[in-house]
């Protein structure tokens, strides 16, 4: 049996069925009785505030201002007694404390004691600000609770009125003060302006005395400068003197006291001279003993020397062992002779101390280089020989020991002969040169008598020259003295003079700005006068009255208009109700209509699923014509586009039917309690209760997947806003959720048409 047949059995059944038929008529109602109770009040919540009740205290005591009484508590207190803003109730503190606990008043405003007088301060130095106190009883009505909190808010804004204008009061009457003020100070700028023209005259006069001795300052100035330089020339010169008039004094005295030590060693010299004259001729002698011993062992250290020579030769000879016969010779003879000739080198060790003490005698520094060369040579050779002897007789142990050394001993043995050649010289020369000596210490002994009578004159007469550079000395230190205090007396004056002229020149600066100065501060008094009297004119010219004291104290007036606006409360809540109603009258219906079990048995799932579906959405259409002719004819709700309201009206219960299809095919009883849950759930974040841009953000994405957004919007574009492509965009996500729960509504039936054939009984008819 084909889908179409089948859905024409299903409503065929219904026939013989009149108690479900009444059931399927009082479904269909339900949602009107929804939009009967919830829409059919035109009265909206703000239409009967007055009997809302509200304590109002009043403890203002009042207060003065401008010399004047006010107590803006009784003000406002007669201002509401004539207003329906609220259900005021004026009583006591203690009343409306009571009535607070008794949950009598929805709030209870007070005014405090010192309110009127906290306004009263608005021109002193630390103001204070008056102060409404308020307690809501939010807990005994939420929407109570706000539309208080919004009369509290108009209160405050009352009293500001008041505030204001009786600050404007309080300002506008020290007007009269201030004109007062402004004349007062116009004559006395006009008495700062004469004296100013007095202060300009005087400081001109003053600047143009400063000006003409400014030069002659400069020059004066300029002289103590040249002064201050010539004495610092002068005294430098002085101080420069002082120095050589001091060495010179110095000098001289020096040379006296040298003169009397020349004296003193004049007379020494003569004695030394005998002295030396006396040494020298020993000296001589001496020298002359000594020529033939140095001459006698120059020849001893040539045989050395040869013998040594010869040693050598015999040791280059021989093999260098003890038996070599050569060796043996060399040895012995070297031994002999060394030998020999030590008592000799002794006395020439000795003749070396003589000559280097006869080196240091007086009148001998002509010879004195030869003697200490010729000492060293003595001490050298004494040095030398006693290694010889040693060498000697160690060359008897060892003839590998003496072929090492032999190069040596007989570099040292010639250096002996030449040193002693040069000794045997010197000695010669010394002998020749000593004996001019004695010839010349004589001619020096005899010179340097009559050099000592010079002497004596050369120091009298120094004693002379010292005596007087001293006096001179003296002098100069005093003429030093004074061109010093010249300088420093001549320096502060020149000091003194530069800070003058600099003084001088800062005051024409200052006297130059004080009269700069003095004719601005003219002009400025001019315009000062001109402008207090043109101040006091303009207060003067003020009137206040009591619009413009109403002008300062509500400055703005709103001028608002509404656009879509709603005629009536339930207008606002329609698309709320609407849609609320259309998807609880259809879960009802599955409470009284089999969403399953067919009249007879299809021919196939889709058959089957097709002529369900049509039967249901022909259901959900009817409930739809029904809500929509009810809302438009009975209760006149006035809407943008009537045929799109009824069209979407459709859309929206055939879409709500595709949910509630879907949860009961596949889940029965459970499916059920889900679609209440998910319409319950879908109050609060679909619109409803607030604009979903105001929900959190988890919030406003999921209500993007709610079908109840769509359709609160949808019914709002139609009732109120009029916006065509608004409600386009919502059709058609609803037509997409209606496509998808219908798709999954088939899954269902497509997975129990397996075990429909088994429980279905054709001659039993469907139960609800």
């Amino acid at each position: 049996m084909g889908s179409f047949q089948l859905f024409g059995k299903e409503l065929s059944s219904l026939k013989n069925r009149k108690g479900l038929l009444f059931a399927l008529i009082g479904v269909m109602l339900i949602p009107i009785v929804y939009v009967a109770i919830l829409l059919s009040a035109t009265w909206g919540p703000y239409d009967n505030l007055n009997n809302l009740p509200v304590a109002f205290v009043n403890k203002d005591e009042g207060g003065v201002s401008s010399g004047q009484p006010i107590n803006v508590g009784n003000d406002l207190m007669e201002t509401l007694k004539e207003s329906n803003s609220l259900g005021w109730h004026f009583v006591s503190e203690e009343e409306a404390l009571k009535g607070l606990e008794t949950q009598k008043y929805y709030m209870v405003v007070e005014i405090p004691e010192d309110f009127s007088q906290k306004v009263t301060t608005v021109l002193d130095p630390n103001p204070q600000v008056p102060e409404l106190r308020y307690i809501q009883n939010e807990g005994l009505n939420f929407m109570g609770a706000q539309v208080t909190n919004s009369a509290v808010e108009k209160l405050r804004e009352q009293l500001g009125d008041k505030i204001t204008a009786t600050y404007a009061r309080t300002v506008f009457s020290r007007f009269t003060d201030i004109e007062t003020g402004f004349a007062d100070g116009a004559d006395g700028s006009k008495q700062i302006v004469d004296g100013t023209s007095q202060l300009a005259q005087g400081t001109n006069t003053l600047l143009t005395s400063l000006t003409e001795k400014s030069a002659d300052i400069q020059t004066l100035a300029a002289g103590a400068k040249s002064a201050d330089a010539g004495a610092g020339e002068l005294v430098s010169a002085i101080s420069g003197g002082t120095g050589n008039i001091q060495k010179l004094a110095n000098g001289s005295q020096q040379v006296a006291a040298g003169a009397g030590e020349l004296k003193a060693g004049s007379n020494q010299l003569i004695t030394g001279i005998t002295q030396v004259q006396t040494g020298s001729k020993q000296i001589y002698t001496g020298l002359q003993q000594l020529q033939p011993g140095s001459e006698n062992l120059l020849a001893g250290l040539q045989q050395l020397s040869g013998g040594a020579n010869q040693l050598y030769a015999g040791i280059a000879l021989g093999d260098g062992t003890a038996s070599n016969p050569g060796l043996a010779n060399g040895l012995n003879q070297l031994a002999t002779v060394l030998q020999s000739k030590q008592a000799d080198i002794e006395k020439l060790a000795a003749g070396a101390q003589l000559l280097q003490g006869l080196s240091q005698a007086p009148g001998l520094e002509t010879y004195r280089a030869n003697l200490q060369a010729l000492s060293a040579g003595l001490t050298e050779l004494g040095t030398i020989y006693p290694v010889a002897v040693q060498s000697a007789n160690a060359l008897n142990s060892g003839a590998q020991q003496i072929a090492q050394s032999m190069p040596a001993l007989t570099t040292g043995l010639e250096d002996a002969v030449a040193g002693q050649t040069t000794i045997v010289g010197g000695i010669n020369s010394l002998v020749a040169g000593q004996g001019q000596a004695v010839a010349g210490i004589d001619q020096l002994a005899t010179g340097q008598k009559a050099l000592g009578a010079g002497i004596d004159r050369l120091s009298n007469g120094a004693l002379q020259v010292a005596d007087g550079n001293k006096t001179l000395a003296s002098s100069w230190g005093q003429l030093g003295a004074g061109a010093t205090s010249l300088k420093n007396g001549l320096a502060q004056i020149s000091a003194g003079n530069e800070t003058v002229a600099t003084g001088w020149q800062t005051m024409t600066e200052g006297v130059t700005s004080l009269n700069d100065g003095a004719n601005r501060l003219q002009a400025g008094s001019l315009e000062l006068t001109a402008g207090l009297e043109g101040g006091a004119e303009q207060v003067a010219a003020i009137k206040i009255t009591d619009d413009n004291i109403a002008m300062f104290s509500s400055p703005v007036v709103l001028a608002g208009e509404k656009v879509n606006a709603y005629e009536y409360y339930r207008d606002s809540t329609a698309p709320y109700i609407l849609s609320l109603a259309l998807f609880v009258g259809l879960l009802v219906l599955s409470f009284f209509v089999d969403f399953k079990k067919p009249a007879v048995m299809p021919k196939s799932a889709i058959s089957w699923f097709v002529s369900k579906w049509l039967q249901l959405a022909l259901f959900a259409t009817i409930q739809a014509l029904l809500v929509t002719v009810f809302t438009l004819v009975v209760l006149q709700l006035q809407v943008e586009n009537v045929l799109l309201f009824i069209l979407f009206a459709i859309l929206v219960s055939v879409t709500f039917m595709s949910i509630v299809f879907f949860l009961v095919s596949a889940a029965g009883h459970v499916g059920r309690f889900i679609g209440l849950v998910f319409i319950v759930a879908q109050l609060s974040i679909t619109g409803s209760n607030l604009p979903i841009p105001m929900l959190p953000e988890n919030l406003r994405a999921l209500s993007s997947f709610l079908p109840l957004t769509y359709s609160n919007a949808g019914f709002k574009s139609v009732i109120s806003l009029g916006d065509v492509s608004m409600l386009s965009s919502n059709a058609l996500v609803l037509a997409l959720i209606l496509v998808g729960a219908s798709a999954l509504a088939f899954v269902a039936f497509v997975i129990g048409y397996k075990t429909l054939s088994a429980k279905y009984t054709p001659e039993v008819q469907p139960t609800a």
